[in-house]
């Protein structure tokens, strides 16, 4: 259980919501909205040796105090306790935090799901932290052109508004990603936004392959049933939109 997990990831505004919809559809594919919760929580209970109730409880509470599992999982509380509460007390952290992925599941109906997803940017930066909790879980990143990945915040208020900063940030989340790649080459591949929107079908066969699942074609149905959508990640409702790719050509100046 504690390996039946992947992380989709790369820079923000490089298409990880859009990938995140689209491997969601898969039959045996869970992928859970954003949450740093692993992370947050990380530094508080990683070393519990003894998972008594009182621990148990108070792991479950600072879960549920987390702003996106209440407002974007909606999980089943009563659910999610009774499942943290009957965890062993020999029960690992790495484990505990497989709950919230396995409830999220069953309240998508996604009952036939051998992997559960986790999309989060955030932990392009983290990669070492999750190999250490699971070995054996996979990281799929996505890469746009930096140019386009620049110009795509202008439409959010969630970053930076310079763009020399931003692309010193997308520097960095590669550098890092680079990094990492070196040291778990067969854990992490690196996919090109531009292949998911121009090639997709192919583009997913290949992801597919990586993750060791059946390529499942519904997977390109993705904009029929769009989950957590919000003004920013709007596109999920739609069919792969083309002009999308390479439009600083159109957008930018000398």
């Amino acid at each position: 259980m504690e390996n039946a997990i992947f992380f989709i990831t790369g820079r923000g505004r490089s298409g990880t919501w859009l990938l995140k919809s689209i491997l969601d559809s898969h039959d045996k594919i869970c992928v859970a909205p954003e949450s740093l919760f692993i992370e947050t929580l990380y530094y508080k209970f990683h070393n519990k040796k003894k998972w008594t109730k009182k621990v148990k409880l108070s792991f479950y509470n600072f879960l549920i105090k987390d702003e996106r599992i209440a407002n974007w999982w909606q999980l089943d509380q009563e659910l999610l306790m009774k499942t943290i509460l009957q965890q062993p007390e020999d029960t690992t952290f790495a484990s505990m935090c497989l709950i919230p992925y396995k409830i999220y599941s069953l309240a998508q109906d996604k009952k036939s799901a051998v992997l559960y997803g986790d999309k989060n940017p955030g932990y392009s930066l983290r990669i070492s932290l999750l190999k250490k909790l699971y070995p054996q879980s996979k990281f799929v990143i996505l890469v746009r052109d930096p140019r386009d990945n620049v110009s795509s915040f202008k439409n959010v208020t969630f970053d930076l508004r310079n763009p020399i900063a931003l692309a010193e940030r997308w520097r960095l989340y590669y550098k890092k990603i680079i990094s990492s790649q070196k040291k778990h080459p067969e854990s992490i591949k690196i996919f090109r936004y531009e292949d998911l929107i121009l090639k997709p079908e192919l583009t997913l066969h290949e992801v597919c392959d990586f993750l060791n699942l059946d390529y499942d074609k519904r997977m390109l149905d993705f904009y029929k049933n769009p989950k957590n959508l919000l003004e920013w990640n709007k596109k999920i409702s739609d069919p792969f939109d083309t002009t999308n790719v390479y439009k600083w050509e159109k957008e930018k100046t000398e």
